[in-house]
């Protein structure tokens, strides 16, 4: 099972990558996610008993911890700490049920208003909730939440985990804990799959703070153990951000039913992201080879491509004339050639409007493998087209997605013009150019299109994997 894909979210190359399967460890970046949606990195994080007995792999925080939730997060991702994931849940969830409950106090309280009639009547606010916003909200935690509020604020952060997870489009996973777990104390359904977590991936490093962590190898995290400003060593299982120049991250996976698992990430010297996922490879080190072979593959597929294609150019007297009436410096002309685009006609009207581009004539653009189609869509009639005027977009697809487009703008034409010296002159034309908008279809479905322009074919190497 595996996957990779661009920064756009396409999909460069997929095996299996919608089937579920359990994900081990890859959750914890989910539970990194959902932690900073809804806390601050300053947010103290407290790691209660439960935490620190939960076993397998450990950050080997202690019972009564504190610290930051900067610090947390590394404690949760670097060393893959089922402790630091519970400590997260906990504490976090903690707040989130607060805004829940604030969220609900806030309506109850206005609907009593509203009914009473009382503008002087004031809903105080629940003690509970009070009392635990001020210890929240303290420079440090003096006491632990009991293990009612752990049960409701853990559930309360996994419902966050499994809501945040859809809002990203992910259709096949369901989140049961913070941490990956899934035999035990933790069997159950906790599933998802490659596609899914690519589009996890993809969004865990739009967060600098997170990739910024999850390209760390091996580090130190300061924590308060009894009150004691102590140094704990995080160590990292993660070879591949080592061994791969391009590498950034991300994490790691294993468990028997998941088998070995990594969700990865590279940025190559152009800057271009890719995101991958492998699931049930076959060995430790399987996993982060499978990853750079797909990273490599896509790479050494990218192409620059050149959008605009034409063999005349307009001379250069119209050229001139046209980006003086744009007020486009001219320098253009010594940069880039404008090309000769199109021609549009309505060969029963004698009308026709001769159309370049002025809008960067040349367009390179690092793109995967893939033929490009174009097409020319009119935004407005040609009948009383002008030199200046754009008339539409020339578009260019891939895989029915629009990739780049044009602006189509007439250097010269044979058409209705009224009378420029006509004083209502760009009144009618200002007119015309409303309603030929509002007439798109009509006014494409009577032109006649000479497209000048080639789209080279790409080869499409996904077959070639």
């Amino acid at each position: 099972m595996a996957i990779v894909m661009d920064e756009q979210g396409r999909v460069l190359f997929a095996r299996d990558a919608y089937q579920a399967n359990p994900i081990a460890s890859i959750t914890k970046v989910m539970t990194a996610l959902v932690a900073l949606e809804n806390a601050p990195l300053t947010t103290p994080i407290t790691v209660t008993q439960e935490a620190a007995r939960v076993g397998e792999s450990s950050a080997h925080l202690k019972a009564g911890d504190t610290m930051p939730l900067s610090e947390a997060l590394k404690a949760l991702l670097i060393p893959s700490g089922n402790d630091a994931a519970i400590s997260i849940a906990e504490s976090v969830g903690t707040l989130i049920l607060q805004k829940q409950k604030a969220t609900s106090t806030t309506e109850g309280s206005s609907h009593a208003h509203n009914k009473s009639g009382n503008k002087n009547t004031k809903k105080q606010l629940d003690p509970t909730l009070q009392n635990s916003t001020s210890a929240l909200t303290a420079n440090t935690s003096t006491t632990a939440p009991t293990s009612a509020n752990h049960s409701a604020a853990y559930e309360a952060f996994i419902q966050e985990m499994n809501a945040y997870a859809s809002r990203l489009g992910c259709s096949n996973t369901l989140y049961e804990n913070p941490h990956g777990l899934d035999d035990g104390a933790f069997a159950g359904n906790l599933h998802s799959c490659a596609y899914d977590q690519a589009l996890i991936a993809l969004e865990a490093m739009k967060h600098p703070e997170l990739e910024k962590i999850v390209s760390t190898g091996s580090t130190n995290i300061r924590v308060k153990r009894n009150g004691i400003d102590t140094s704990v060593a995080l160590t990292s299982h993660n070879t591949f951000i080592k061994n791969y120049h391009f590498a950034r991250g991300i994490k790691t996976g294993t468990t028997d039913a998941a088998g070995y698992a990594f969700m990865g990430a590279a940025r190559d010297a152009q800057g271009r992201l890719l995101v991958s996922v492998v699931l049930k490879s076959r060995s430790d080190q399987d996993r982060f080879k499978d990853t750079q072979k797909l990273f490599e593959w896509a790479y050494g597929h990218f192409v620059e491509y050149h959008f605009i294609n034409c063999s005349q150019a307009i001379p250069d007297e119209q050229a001139a004339k046209l980006l003086n009436k744009l007020n486009v410096s001219e320098d253009k002309i010594e940069q880039h050639k404008l090309p000769v685009l199109a021609r549009l006609s309505i060969s029963n009207a004698n009308i026709s409007a001769d159309v370049t581009t002025t809008h960067f004539p040349v367009h390179q653009v690092n793109m995967f493998g893939g033929n490009i189609t174009q097409r020319v869509v009119l935004t407005r009639s040609i009948s009383h087209a002008r030199c200046g005027d754009e008339v539409g977009t020339l578009q260019f697809y891939q895989n029915n997605a629009v990739i780049e487009e044009v602006p189509l703008i007439v250097y010269q034409a044979n058409s209705k013009t009224h009378d420029e010296g006509f004083s209502l002159g760009g009144v009618f034309h200002a007119i015309e150019e409303f309603l030929g908008r509002l007439l798109q279809n009509n006014a494409e479905s009577d032109v006649t299109i000479e497209l000048y322009n080639t789209a080279h074919l790409i080869h499409d190497a996904r077959s070639r994997v």
